[in-house]
């Protein structure tokens, strides 16, 4: 046999109800909170990353520019040395077999002139 609650029984469970729905609610409230605050920070973030990352492009997009001139840098720096070991070494080979020639001893002076 069940025994029906008596009304002030129910408004009794009822208050008990009112009550931990409102701090279940009150809880939400704060999560809520902490949820919009942690989202705006991630915002904040987000924004730093983003400009980070194109303030990187940016440096990026310098440094092969850069890189690239210092190749073509570098390509003409060994093009002109070559083009001077050449332009250096023809005339001094000249000067060299001169020396040689005049720097025999069974040459008379007049051949030397």
């Amino acid at each position: 046999m069940k025994i029906k609650p008596t009304y002030q029984e129910l408004e009794g469970k009822i208050e008990l109800l009112i009550q931990k729905n409102e701090k279940v609610f009150a809880e939400l409230i704060r999560k809520n909170q902490e949820l919009q605050t942690s989202e705006e920070e991630l915002r904040s973030f987000n924004e730093e990353l983003v400009a980070t990352s194109e303030a990187l492009k940016e440096s990026n997009d310098q440094l092969v520019v850069a890189n690239e001139k210092a190749d073509e840098s570098n390509r003409l720096k060994a093009e002109f040395l070559n083009n001077m070991s050449h332009e250096i070494r023809t005339p001094l080979n000249g000067i060299i077999g001169f020396t040689e020639f005049i720097s025999k001893p069974n040459l008379t002076d007049e051949k030397r002139q």
